[in-house]
């Protein structure tokens, strides 16, 4: 049976593919609007929002390390990496030469000449193959070290007791145990502070109990899912794609490009825009009375398409809420409508139906 859980990048598995996608040339069904959160998901959200929770990211670990590794980084990503300080970390992207996405990814610079950069387990494959064939390995050598770590997220309101409980400070080098990890600075999600954990793998089991014996059990992929979307944190492969420039997706805001760097691969399109006019479209948040769909698209009173949800959840505290690339005609507090098809299976009329939709800037209010 084909779970009801809207596909996401923070999900294990990918069950859920756009109306568009096929395999073996079957089109599959349609997405599926996003459920509510169960009893032990709500448990994971409110310990998120009121003390201390943790799940895992999806990111995959890259290592770039030699002499130039510094500077051969820096020419193939959007944020400055060579001010960053040991153990310091960014936000950046990747780009193809024409200023389309590849990866977003945030870049650790682990010593003077070794960085460790993560991108969603989708984006590996693109990422790899971007680095190998710009970074010349007698300067740098890069390395795919998706097996060699876990990554786990740790949130709340308690997230100050909780590190201190596990003996570990908010950034740099640390040990649990016999384990040596690194703890690196996340972002905000829904309204919360957090760090990342990056575990080896052979050493998880054991700062997995740790983690569960302090912080309770993991929340899992559906709480971490919300909490993205509610923090306005965009998803490769689902808020943005391989036709995305950079500043649709807000990493200009979210401080993932420098304006005042060197050059890098797809520089000329993302400086274009910053310095001499704008984009058409950005991702912005959207509320609604019920759940949306991810690929419905959004009208304005004239039935113009403006836009379209990319990813959706329900929340506890604000309801049905999406992520959704809208003209950016649409200002803040407009309401335009959502155009919605009934399922096909249920034998009610194919006639669209229009859910008011309210459209504000990410990420959604604390």
């Amino acid at each position: 049976m084909r779970s009801s859980r809207q596909h996401s990048y923070m999900s294990t598995t990918h069950d859920q593919p756009s109306p568009s996608a096929t395999t073996d040339g079957v089109t599959e069904a349609p997405a599926l609007p996003p459920v509510p959160l169960t009893a032990e998901e709500h448990h994971g959200y409110e310990a998120l929002r009121q003390g201390v929770t943790w799940f895992a990211w999806p990111w995959r670990w890259t290592r770039i390390q030699g002499p130039k590794a510094a500077d051969a980084l820096n020419g193939l990503v959007t944020n400055d990496v060579t001010l960053l300080a040991v153990n310091a970390s960014q936000y950046a992207a990747a780009l193809t030469p024409k200023g389309k996405m590849v990866a977003d990814m945030t870049i650790v610079r682990a010593d003077e000449d070794t960085f460790l950069v993560g991108v969603d387990a989708g984006a590996v494959e693109g990422w790899l193959g971007l680095a190998r064939k710009y970074i010349n390995p007698r300067l740098a050598r890069t390395t795919d070290e998706s097996a060699l770590w876990n990554t786990w997220a740790i949130y709340g309101r308690n997230i100050a007791t909780a590190l201190q409980s596990l003996g570990i400070g908010e950034n740099g080098a640390a040990r649990i145990g016999d384990a040596d990890i690194r703890v690196v600075p996340g972002p905000t999600l829904a309204g919360m502070s957090g760090v990342w954990l990056i575990v080896p793998t052979d050493h998880a089991e054991h700062v997995r109990e740790r983690i569960v014996a302090i912080c309770g059990p993991e929340s899992g992929a559906a709480v971490a899912e919300l909490a993205r979307i509610e923090g306005g944190r965009p998803s490769m492969f689902m808020d943005m794609d391989e036709n995305t420039i950079p500043q649709e997706a807000n990493l200009d805001t979210l401080d993932a490009i420098s304006f005042t760097k060197g050059c890098y691969t797809g520089q000329e399109t993302v400086a274009r825009v910053h310095f001499r006019g704008h984009v058409n479209r950005h991702l912005r948040a959207v509320s609604s009375p019920v759940p949306l769909t991810r690929g419905t698209s959004l009208v304005d009173d004239a039935g113009k398409v403006v836009g379209e949800v990319r990813s959706s959840a329900i929340s506890p505290r604000l309801g049905p809420i999406a992520i959704a690339l809208v003209r950016r005609e649409i200002g803040p507090g407009t309401t335009i409508h959502a155009r919605a098809l009934p399922p096909k299976d249920t034998g009610a009329s194919a006639d669209a139906v229009l859910i008011p939709a309210t459209v504000n800037t990410l990420p959604f209010p604390d």
